[in-house]
This record gives structure tokens, sequence and C-alpha cells, in this order.
């Protein structure tokens, strides 16, 4: 069982993850230096603006691994770039075609040995449009 975190910030088992493994099975295990913290994988959802301040869900996909390096972190998104040996680079590349499809977009705040964050922006419906930007009269 791998702790999650629920709406409410109470923590909620993770379905479909092995027990005992944190790994969410994808490039987030590309560094190759041993973890001997426990690894935890941890999913969040908050409403909150994207980075450009537009009304949006956000779905948090955190692991306490490794972390991601520079140089694979360059080739995450890429198809057919995969660390696993028996993984086919699909995962991410389409990851992001699907969220980019629902008008979302993907980010990835990585610190090697500390961790990784996927994080997942999707437009929120129920927010109340943003009033419309008019230049400022000149006096």
């Amino acid at each position: 069982m791998i702790p999650c975190v629920g709406p409410s910030g109470g923590s909620v088992p993770a379905a479909g993850a092995p027990s005992g493994s944190a790994s969410s099975g994808g490039a987030a295990d590309a560094a190759t230096a041993p973890v001997t913290r426990p690894r935890e994988l941890i999913l969040r959802t908050a409403r909150a603006p994207d980075p450009d301040a537009r009304p949006c869900v956000a779905l948090h996909v955190i692991d306490t691994g490794p972390g991601i390096d520079p140089a694979t972190r360059a080739k995450l998104f890429r198809p057919y770039f995969t660390t696993k040996s028996g993984g086919t680079g699909l995962g991410l590349p389409t990851t992001r075609r699907i969220v980019e499809a629902h008008a979302g977009r993907i980010e990835l705040h990585t610190e090697p040995g500390r961790g990784s964050d996927f994080t997942l922006y999707f437009p929120d419906l129920d927010a109340p449009a943003l009033p419309e930007r008019r230049p400022a009269r000149a006096r």
C-alpha cells in the first residue's frame, strides 16, 4: 500500500501500485543512486491557478525517489526514450498529449536526491470566468 494524500489531507491507499513499492514505474526512477529513505508516491489535488494565472485543477504526482538528473529530464517527453529495461518510452509523451488535448499542461519539478513532482493542470470548468482585461486609459 502506498500512502496518498486525499482531498481532506488524510492518507488514502493508491490503487495499482505494488505493495512496498513507491515507484511510479516511469522516468522518475531515472537516477542510479540508491535511495536509503522510505519511498512514497503521493497524489494531491488542488484548485489553483496555473502558471499563467488561469483557474485550474492541479493534480500532483509526487514521488520521494532519487529525482531526475538534468540530462534525463531534457529527454523525458521524447517518444521512445526510456530508462527502464522493459520500458517503451511512450508513457510520458502519451500523458502529455492527453493533457494538452484537454487544454491542460504538465510540468515537472525535480531535485536529484529528493524526488519529483509531476503537476498536471486542467482548466477549472466550475470556476467563474475571469474578467476581461482592458488597457488602462491614458490621462
